[in-house]
């Protein structure tokens, strides 16, 4: 992460049960200091969770990325093999119905040709 330049980046941003903490602690900690990339646990993709679960942690998901900022959408971490496509392709069409953000232009400082 670069946040010392003021532009951080978390890439492959993982939450729990796969890690220690949720999106939603993971959002308050960094406040607007750091752009997650991630949010999806690869294994609610496999039967491990119910149809139901599965529709219940892309709300919390979107509930606690909420508005949208500094958050690309994605996988923390590779696909498993026995992940299901229709899930993917829930994933997909959860977004288009619920993940339209008024997107906005803001530069990082400290970077090269940054004149302030």
């Amino acid at each position: 992460m670069s946040v010392a330049v003021g532009c951080g980046l978390s890439s492959a941003t993982t939450p729990k049960p796969m890690t220690s903490i949720d999106i939603a602690d993971t959002r308050r900690l960094w406040g607007d200091r750091v752009t997650m990339g991630g949010g999806i646990r690869t294994v609610v993709l496999t039967d491990t969770f119910s149809e139901d679960e599965f529709e219940a942690l892309l709300e919390d998901l979107f509930r606690a990325v909420v508005p949208g900022d500094r958050f690309i959408l994605g996988f923390g971490d590779n696909l498993p093999t026995d992940a299901s496509f229709g899930r993917v392709k829930r994933i997909a069409e959860f977004w288009a119905a619920r993940g339209s953000f008024a997107l906005g232009v803001q530069r990082c400082s400290g970077g090269q040709g940054d004149s302030g």
